[in-house]
């Protein structure tokens, strides 16, 4: 019965209001992935690669990342790695920004690797 209500509540509103809430979804990822990009950019392009392929870094892609989990990820830009050139980034990115990398180093890159 309350499948009937909100199937009729549903019908009695306007189409745009799904395409309004259909787009939000997407245009809300798509900025965090540019915010995230950009945060790579600025802060870690320089040793990991502009395409995230490697430099003075290692690797940041999905494929290099497999044997590190997203929660090691973050403490590791939170803290820093010691006995290397990792830097701890917690007093440059809050926890929010942090995260948002991590999403971004696990989602595949738009130049995949050609190894």
């Amino acid at each position: 019965m309350r499948l009937i209500y909100a199937l009729l509540a549903a019908a009695a509103l306007p189409a745009a209001t799904f395409v309004a809430l259909d787009m939000a979804i997407p245009r809300a990822a798509a900025a965090e992935t540019t915010d995230a990009h950009a945060l790579y950019q600025q802060h870690c392009q320089s040793c990991h690669g502009v395409d995230r392929l490697g430099g003075a870094g290692p690797a940041l892609l999905p494929e290099s990342l497999g044997r590190i989990k997203p929660d090691e990820a973050r403490k590791v830009i939170r803290d820093g790695r010691p006995a290397s050139q990792m830097a701890a980034y917690s007093s440059l990115l809050d926890a929010a920004q942090i995260d948002s990398l991590v999403s971004y180093l696990y989602r595949p890159s738009a130049m995949p690797p050609t190894w």
